[in-house]
């Protein structure tokens, strides 16, 4: 579970001004925020799997991913496309990292 100061609240769901990269296997939305940390959000639907323990699965895996990236200042929400069954759970790492590498620079 995230720390309380890190979730996204659910407000900020319908708030414009968010940056989003796109991949076959998720999307990354992303604006600066006044928090002063990073917070995080993550959707997963019952169109990746029918089971509540595969959509667990991987809702713990992108928390894991947020919660070592560097401290951006930057709100995230993150929506799991069915394609991300095909990956295994360092792939995914991988592939997370390649895009929070963009917000680096």
């Amino acid at each position: 579970m995230l720390p309380l100061k890190n979730r996204l609240p659910r407000q900020e769901f319908r708030v414009r001004g968010y940056r989003t990269v796109t991949t076959p296997f998720f999307s990354l939305k992303t604006k600066e925020n006044e928090a002063g940390v990073n917070r995080f959000a993550v959707v997963v639907g019952k169109s990746v799997d029918k089971r509540a323990s595969q959509r667990n699965f991987w809702e713990r895996q992108a928390k894991t991913q947020f919660l070592r990236a560097p401290n951006f200042n930057r709100d995230f929400i993150l929506t799991i496309f069915p394609r991300i069954a095909s990956l295994s759970r360092q792939q995914f790492g991988e592939e997370m990292k390649k895009v929070l590498e963009k917000f680096i620079h």
